[in-house]
């Protein structure tokens, strides 16, 4: 093993220490998820990805490997899931009965941020095309003719892309759209 590998083995053993061995295992296949190798390797666990949610709650059956490891790090239930989206036969559908937010341009954004995240719980890629996301904005209500485009303007660092190429989820998009599948703590 050369310097370099045997150095970053060193701080990867030093981050994991004190988790069990469970949660090292989910934080070595998350990190592999990431850089894309989802190979069976010896830091696989014997349960596959895709059977336990972060809760230790059967994940609904279909959704990509990355899209597991999403809702793992970010503590996402199954019950949040279901409640938002529908998963059948690898096709995965934002299921809302309303937009989430308080004004049309605040629903607008979140709503493009939840269809990234159906398209990363389908395929393990949060792209995804304009079409679709304005479909399910004018599903939910939200969809403004007049105003959509000023709407996409606050996007910020959430989504990247346009509406000719399509748009991706960033780092941060992703810990937002996580946010909004959680019930807000309440106020004392």
């Amino acid at each position: 093993m050369s310097n370099k590998v045997a150095d970053r083995v060193g701080g990867i053993v030093k981050q994991l220490q004190g988790l069990s061995a469970e949660e090292r295992r989910r934080a070595v296949d998350a990190a592999l998820t990431v850089f894309g190798d989802l190979s069976q390797g010896p830091a696989r666990s014997s349960v596959p990805a895709a059977a336990k949610g972060s809760g230790g709650e059967e994940t609904p059956k279909g959704l990509s490997t990355a899209g597991v490891a999403w809702i793992n790090k970010n503590g996402v239930s199954r019950e949040q899931i279901d409640e938002t989206f529908h998963v059948e036969d690898g096709k995965v559908t934002l299921i809302l009965g309303e937009a989430i937010g308080r004004s049309d341009r605040e629903k607008t954004v979140n709503t493009y941020l939840l269809t990234g995240i159906a398209a990363l719980l389908q395929s393990g890629s949060a792209n995804f095309t304009d079409e679709t996301a304005r479909t399910n904005c004018d599903d939910l209500g939200c969809y403004d003719k007049n105003n959509h485009a000023k709407y996409m303007g606050d996007f910020g660092n959430k989504i990247t892309g346009s509406k000719k190429v399509g748009w991706k989820l960033t780092g941060p998009g992703l810990t937002a759209a996580a946010a909004l599948l959680k019930p807000e703590p309440e106020k004392k």
